[in-house]
């Protein structure tokens, strides 16, 4: 009788799971990049400032929150800053703005100090109680939520469609210009490794 309960109480959930909306393998004709870091496109070749545009396209955004993810050298999560809330509709647009002078990244949500962080991050979407990360390593069982699609036309559509499902099944597309990918997943050694660089870098800038 035990058994047939505990089965019983397994098949809502298991239907859930299999009702999940699944990740397109692509959009407008873009395949699924599979990558799970992101850094933006500066804008002058100075590294100093950088701004993202991005759309909300649709999605059940009535409880949920979409934004950044930011990381230290660790690969420990540092900070959220969020892009998207339920007050958007489809079709508006927000920014991002890098302000790389003063390790300031600014939203309509307010600011985050970046300088224990690194100009790598992660997109995040929350709906309900549960938030989940384009970077696999923070959701639980390394489950991939995400679909990133870079564009292959720079001269037509987004840089970059994003696709997210959350682990209530609500979903949401966006669209995001002047970002590009991290080229390689930042493990603890290779962002510690960075972060020596960018330090260098702005020792350099500062002694010019």
């Amino acid at each position: 009788m035990k058994k047939l309960l505990a089965i019983l109480m397994f098949l809502p959930a298991m239907a859930f799971a299999n009702n999940m909306p699944e990740i397109p393998d692509s959009i407008d004709g873009n395949e699924e990049s599979g990558a799970q870091y992101w850094t933006t496109i500066d804008t002058d070749g100075v590294n100093d400032d950088s701004l993202m545009q991005l759309e909300f396209v649709y999605g059940d955004i009535e409880s949920t929150d979409f934004g950044m993810a930011f990381m230290d050298s660790d690969g420990n999560l540092t900070g959220m800053l969020s892009i998207f809330n339920s007050t958007f509709v489809e079709g508006q647009t927000s920014s991002v703005v890098f302000d790389f002078e003063n390790n300031m990244v600014m939203t309509y949500a307010g600011s985050f100090d970046i300088s224990d962080s690194l100009p790598v991050f992660a997109f995040y979407f929350t709906s309900g109680e549960d938030t989940v990360y384009s970077a696999n390593d923070f959701n639980e069982g390394g489950t991939d939520y995400f679909g990133m699609y870079v564009n292959s036309n720079q001269f037509i559509g987004f840089d970059l469609t994003i696709y997210a499902v959350g682990k209530d099944g609500s979903t949401i597309q966006v669209g995001a210009n002047d970002v590009t990918i991290f080229a390689q997943v930042p493990e603890p050694q290779s962002l510690a490794i960075l972060a020596l660089a960018l330090m260098g870098f702005a020792f350099k800038r500062r002694t010019a």
